[in-house]
């Protein structure tokens, strides 16, 4: 590691080590972001390659033992590579998942491993990594 890749991940930890409660509108910018912190290739824009093999928003749909269909979305998603559900709780309460270490943020962040583990059951190929993360805080592999 060069001081200069030192250095970019000092600033995307510092950057958003303080952010929280709201996923939807920062979960896009913070993968791209720790790509770019990382070195790594962002994903591709969605609907550029056949079949979206990496990308945000993944299109899937979710086959239920009743036989009902449902629509779902990954949030980060690289074939063969891995699966990533966001979410992003807060240090207070009422804003985001929940409040961190609460049983309700727990709770939530089981919900979402448990949303992953869904979407890996309705894809044509398992990523031999399911992650969960909450945004700005922590991964979860």
């Amino acid at each position: 590691m060069t001081p200069s890749d030192a250095a970019r991940i000092e600033q995307f930890i510092t950057r958003w080590q303080n952010s929280s409660g709201n996923e939807r509108a920062n979960y896009q910018m913070f993968f791209s972001e720790l790509c770019d912190a990382l070195g790594v290739k962002r994903p591709d824009v969605k609907g550029s390659v056949t079949g979206d093999p990496y990308c945000f928003d993944k299109d899937i749909t979710i086959y239920h033992p009743s036989g009902k269909k449902t629509p779902g979305y990954i949030d980060l998603y690289k074939a063969d590579h891995f699966l990533i559900e966001a979410k992003q709780g807060s240090e207070k309460s009422g804003k985001g998942t929940a409040k961190r270490g609460t049983n309700s943020y727990l709770k939530a962040m089981e919900a979402a491993f448990v949303q992953a583990i869904a979407y890996t059951r309705n894809l044509p190929s398992k990523p031999p990594f399911l992650l969960t993360c909450d945004i700005g805080d922590h991964f979860e592999l």
